[in-house]
């Protein structure tokens, strides 16, 4: 068992993890772990044409890229645990990505590169964009968004980053740099200044950034990725000629403040672990036991990648696939102990249908019927009014396919720290 071990991400696209997995076939350096949610017989059966390799296959991990990712660090963080055999590093790599043959070494060795440097990195990468770099180095990158198409976690940093698992707004990556760098990303990154929310995985890097924990990637870049051509998407391979971003005193106020945050000196002013803005916070369905909330019956998981990344989808009543013989206890239920007024964040999915909403406390109910979602989708806010009170708040899907999609609080609400966010607690696809 190596030290290293690295999660390849693939979902059929057979002729791209032809290509990918090549560079991955290297046992006497870090253990490879094929994680695979094919469904067609070719994508499936892909493995086991790769026999005389080692690597250890997973397959039948379903239900999109973001479960996927879930799986992987959930996985990789549970091996040899209590056997003494755990690995200290654990990565990430999608089969749309191509790293060069030479990739494992210099990379790796940017661990220990920072931290000569005073740094403590919590994640590298062979595969560096310029406008996601905050200051350039001879041969590296600071970064401020790797991506989990290619990225090695420190042990640690892979705990934060599952634990804090979510998508991410635009101004929350900006300004969290800007306090910890002085460096406006907005005035140079592919968003520009567009205020939007981002997917899950650019939420790595400012997670362990607001820990005290550097990123950092090769530069020149060292991997391709083979489904895109960047060049219209407003990107850039590094080559470690980015003027722009050759800013020491930048680089020297960063190092100072990531080590005040690691020692406890200082704290950036970010909001962790829920989406918070000027109208209050945003807890996602996955994150929804962190406050105390409790799914019953027949729940599934429905990956969206831009918002959550996970929605709970409503299954088949218990008895009753047509969902219309049911009595409402029998339908998938979800109670939550709320603060103050909140709005829950709720579809109809594909077919539409009716939600129960009960305020257990004031008696207040509404069951809104919900319309199918339209092509760009058809998120609905149901307002739960409130004063100051601490009540639950239980809905009720009656019927199958509506979804649930977090609750928008206006007060910050009283949390669970010691529930853990993983793949065990995501619900079938």
């Amino acid at each position: 068992m190596n030290r290293v071990a690295i999660a390849f991400l693939t979902c059929d696209r057979v002729e791209l993890t032809k290509r990918s997995i090549e560079p991955l076939l290297q046992p006497n350096k870090f253990d490879l772990h094929w994680v695979d949610g094919s469904k067609t017989g070719e994508g499936i059966d892909l493995p086991r044409e790769y026999s005389q390799h080692k690597f250890s296959t997973h397959y039948g991990v379903v239900g999109g890229s973001g479960v996927a990712i879930v799986y992987a660090l959930t996985t990789l963080l549970k091996k040899g645990l209590g056997e003494g055999t755990a690995y200290d590093y654990i990565g990430l790599v999608e089969n749309d990505v191509l790293l060069d043959p030479d990739f494992f070494e210099p990379m790796m060795a940017l661990f220990e590169q920072g931290r000569a440097e005073g740094m403590e990195v919590g994640a590298v990468s062979a595969r560096a964009y310029e406008d996601r770099i905050l200051i350039q180095r001879d041969g590296y990158g600071v970064m401020h968004n790797l991506g989990a198409g290619m990225i090695v976690f420190s042990r640690n940093a892979a705990k934060l980053v599952l634990q804090h698992y979510r998508t991410v707004w635009t101004t929350e990556n900006r300004l969290l740099f800007a306090q910890l760098s002085g460096i406006d990303i907005g005035k140079y990154w592919a968003f520009r200044g567009n205020e939007n929310f981002l997917v899950a995985d650019w939420n790595f890097d400012r997670v362990l950034a607001s820990y005290g924990y550097a990123s950092l990637a090769l530069t020149p870049n060292k991997a391709t990725m083979l489904d895109q051509d960047i060049a219209p998407l407003g990107l850039k391979y590094a080559d470690g000629n980015f003027a722009l971003a050759r800013n020491p005193e930048a680089f020297n106020i960063y190092r100072r403040n990531l080590k005040r945050v690691q020692i406890g000196e200082w704290q950036p002013g970010v909001h962790e672990p829920f989406f918070r803005d000027d109208q209050g916070q945003m807890i996602f369905a996955h994150q929804i036991p962190q406050i105390g909330g409790v799914y019953s019956g027949n729940w599934r998981i429905r990956d969206f990648l831009p918002f959550g990344p996970f929605v709970w989808k409503a299954g088949a009543a218990v008895q009753d696939e047509a969902c219309s013989t049911q009595m409402p206890g029998e339908y998938p239920t979800l109670t939550v102990p709320i603060s103050g007024p909140c709005s829950l964040m709720i579809s109809g999915g594909e077919r539409g249908g009716v939600m129960r909403i009960e305020d257990e406390q004031s008696g207040f109910v509404a069951e809104p019927a919900l319309p199918a979602e339209s092509v760009n989708g058809q998120l609905m806010q149901i307002s739960v009014p409130s004063g100051a009170g601490y009540r639950e708040i239980k809905l009720t899907a009656l019927g199958r396919g509506l979804c649930f999609f977090g609750v928008k609080t206006r007060d910050p609400q009283p949390v669970l720290p010691h529930v853990r966010f993983d793949f065990d607690t995501l619900p079938p696809p």
